[in-house]
């Protein structure tokens, strides 16, 4: 999020002057960004939230493949909090009015945030390898899940350390105003080392299209097993390979919708290192708020892809908001088991005054 903020100035963090060559925004431009932006944030907070709360009250849902999309939910969630509100208002426009100490603590944040969802990613895919291609395993254990994903969280940690020792804030003159240190930016301290440089390029590559080359190349292993050559399978196993699939496809649109999101922004990051004259096109600053934003998007994506193709989030969701909003109007039987949860028109009785449609577990709709 720091290249725009360089590519705003003449000569980046060398000579801290704002830049008059690029597209200046409007008001009903910046007006129509906030709100782009605001909805996004809001979405990516309220989504991811929900998944973690549903996850952490059903004992149903606490499967090794819900540990990865929640880990993904945790990314998210840090990603609604603070990267796209705070980077988003220092590129727009153009000056860093946060504390200081935010200076490196968002940026790490975001890198932080972005390698652990790849890394998410990577090992769900290694995990419905085992399951489906390779006989003999299934799923790893929950055990071995968490113990994964914590290395997960200190290898991204590890990695984006240089992002959060070598911000700082930098005061420049603002050429309208005609005084000195009347501005600042968040800026990387060595953005011009060549060591620097070679860090970002080498970061999107691990962080991004290594493992998504790894993760396609796994995932269309596993669609030629399940879809070309399907297994011949009795009665009774016929449900649970229609489970699969639909877990499959689901894993597989989580992994769609990252590649698509995030594939703009992360081009530009190689081009703003390796070819930095892209700096140089006048429209530059639309085009990157256009990337940052699509994916920034990405993290409001995941939970409802989860409710489309996960008929357990599907009926979490309803349980947390019937318990949110209809409370004390809907008439219902005390619960054995909270992770067992039945919404039929035996346990659930329609208040006289909530109008909601109820879903059973065969799909029909119950007033």
């Amino acid at each position: 999020m720091d290249h725009l903020l360089e590519s705003g100035n003449n000569t980046a963090s060398n000579n801290f002057t704002t830049s008059t060559g690029l597209h200046q925004l409007s008001t009903i431009e910046l007006v129509i960004w906030f709100i782009l932006y605001a909805v996004i944030a809001f979405l990516t907070v309220a989504g991811n939230a929900l998944v973690i709360y549903v996850f952490f009250t059903s004992n149903r849902l606490q499967v090794v493949t819900n540990f990865f999309i929640v880990n993904l939910a945790v990314a998210d969630l840090m990603t609604g909090l603070l990267a796209i509100p705070f980077k988003f208002q220092a590129a727009l426009l153009q000056r860093w009015f946060l504390p200081s100490a935010m200076c490196s603590v968002v940026p790490f944040i975001e890198t932080v945030s972005l390698s652990v969802s790849v890394f998410t990613l990577s090992l769900s895919s290694v995990d419905r390898f085992r399951a489906v291609v390779t006989s003999g395993h299934g799923t790893m254990q929950q055990t071995t899940a968490k113990i994964w994903l914590l290395l997960i969280w200190i290898i991204s940690v590890a990695i984006s350390i240089p992002y959060g020792v070598d911000h700082r804030v930098f005061k420049f003159e603002d050429p309208t105003s005609g005084t000195n240190h009347s501005g600042s930016m968040c800026l990387p301290l060595h953005s011009e080392e060549t060591w620097w440089k070679a860090y970002n390029v080498y970061l999107t590559i691990i962080q991004y299209f290594v493992p998504l080359v790894i993760i396609n190349v796994v995932y269309c292993i596993i669609a030629y097993n399940v879809w070309v050559t399907p297994p011949i399978l009795n009665h009774s196993d016929r449900k649970f390979e229609r489970s699969k699939r639909t877990v499959i496809k689901m894993l597989v649109m989580i992994v769609v919708a990252f590649t698509f999101c995030w594939l703009p922004y992360e081009t530009y990051l190689v081009l703003n290192e390796v070819w930095p004259q892209v700096n140089e096109y006048y429209y530059i600053n639309v085009i990157f708020f256009s990337a940052h934003w699509l994916a920034m998007s990405n993290s409001c994506l995941n939970p409802i892809i989860y409710g489309v193709y996960n008929k357990k989030f599907q009926r979490e969701y309803l349980r947390a908001f019937y318990k949110c909003f209809c409370r004390d109007r809907l008439l219902k039987r005390e619960w054995k088991h909270e992770s067992e949860l039945d919404l039929r028109r035996s346990s659930w009785g329609r208040a006289s005054r909530c109008h909601f449609y109820i879903f059973n577990e065969l799909g029909k709709a119950v007033e």
